[in-house]
């Protein structure tokens, strides 16, 4: 055999197992690429990825991004109504994060949610607890879109909520809904929540409101005492020197300035309880008591707070006394356990008329020495808690 012939023989070979190579890695990777195509068709119930008795078999093709499967519409469907109910949360879980799979669906998931009228709580909490961080920037986006569009406030409500489930940025958009949604409830429920969620950066919308907007200005001013800090309490304390302008939540504004736990706080509270008008004065006790927790970690303020609930609970009305056996409760020392089960004693009383066998009988209620007897309980709870606290922490 001449070179020439012997090339051309080994030039053929090699050309036929190259076709071959080429043929079977064409097959082998092209089953990978179906066997990995994204499904929106939800495995078998109680299967998983990595269920042994699951099929495993690929989709015989990739779904059109736009198409809505049938199961997903039953899906829907069940969200709407009741259904769910007789699934377990796991199996729940399970089968809403099936969907987390493409935007659009996400989106019509989030309007099944929000768009529930059967009074249940449309809570998505669940699938944003379950979605991994894109998922969660996709529902985070469909809720923003329906509140912003929707003219339903029930619907803008519910994304409101459903938002505070979204750690970055809450306390600048509830801020923006409070300066601009065009409902009353929509804005109180965004000012609640910036007591919740906000800083001192929307202490400024939350004044306005304050001023402004007599809807939600109960809302805003809790929120302001919340927030706290000696801005929130100096303006606070400022409306209060403004009967006009603090007409009709006078109660509010004292208990708040005392939640906001300024330096200048007490002074003004001890000069409320110094005066006449009792329901304000009970308010100014709730301010005393916040203002110490507020001022855990500051000895002084915090023991002088104390050491006015401990005055208080002398004072001629029961609901100041009253007050001041619930604030000691939450921040009074072993000691106070004696001063709570004096009150045990306390005389005040209430008659209460009610039919027992068809006639009308009065008995006496004691409000004091009940809120004294619960107190006791839940403070010597605490005590114990704290003291085996301290016991693990030597340990």
């Amino acid at each position: 055999m001449s070179v020439t012939r012997y090339r051309k023989r080994l030039l053929a070979v090699s050309i036929c197992c190259a076709l071959a190579a080429a043929g079977y890695l064409a097959w082998r990777f092209g089953a990978d690429d179906r066997a990995d195509a994204p499904s929106i068709v939800p495995s078998p119930k109680n299967s998983s990825p990595h269920d042994p008795t699951s099929s495993g078999l690929p989709s015989a093709r990739a779904p059109d991004p736009e198409e809505t499967h049938p199961e997903m519409e039953s899906f829907l469907a069940e969200l709407r109504e009741e259904s769910l109910k007789g699934f377990t949360d796991d199996e729940r879980a399970v089968r809403s994060r099936q969907y987390f799979k493409k935007s659009a669906l996400i989106e019509r998931m989030v309007n099944a949610v929000v768009d529930r009228r059967d009074g249940k709580a449309a809570d998505l909490g669940s699938q944003i607890r379950q979605a991994s961080k894109e998922e969660k920037a996709l529902i985070r986006a469909a809720l923003l879109k329906r509140l912003d569009a929707d003219d339903d406030e029930d619907v803008r409500v519910t994304c409101l909520i459903n938002l505070g489930s979204f750690p970055g940025g809450r306390g600048e958009l509830f801020a923006r809904v409070l300066r601009a949604d065009r409902s009353p409830r929509v804005r109180k429920v965004a000012a609640h929540a910036l007591g919740n969620y906000g800083s001192e950066e929307e202490l400024a919308a939350l004044f306005d409101a304050a001023n402004q907007d007599r809807a939600v200005a109960q809302s805003a001013i809790f929120s302001i005492g919340s927030i706290g800090g000696p801005r929130a309490t100096d303006w606070l304390i400022a409306l209060w020197n403004n009967p006009e302008a603090s007409r009709g939540n006078r109660d509010v504004i004292v208990a708040s300035i005392g939640a906001a736990g300024g330096p200048n706080a007490l002074n003004v509270l001890e000069e409320v309880l110094q005066g006449k008008d009792d329901s304000i004065r009970s308010s100014a006790t709730v301010g005393v008591w916040h203002l110490a927790q507020r001022n855990s970690k500051n000895p002084p303020v915090f023991e002088a707070a104390v050491a006015v609930l401990r005055e208080c609970l002398q004072d001629r009305n029961p609901n100041v006394r009253e007050s001041a056996i619930y604030g000691l409760g939450w921040v009074g020392n072993a000691d106070d356990v004696r001063l709570l089960e004096a009150m045990l004693k306390d005389d005040y009383f209430r008659q209460i008329r009610y039919t027992e066998d068809g006639q009308v009988r009065t008995r006496n209620h004691y409000p004091v020495r009940a809120a004294a007897a619960e107190t006791i309980e839940r403070m010597k709870a605490r005590l114990k808690s704290s003291k085996r606290g301290v016991l693990h922490s030597l340990q």
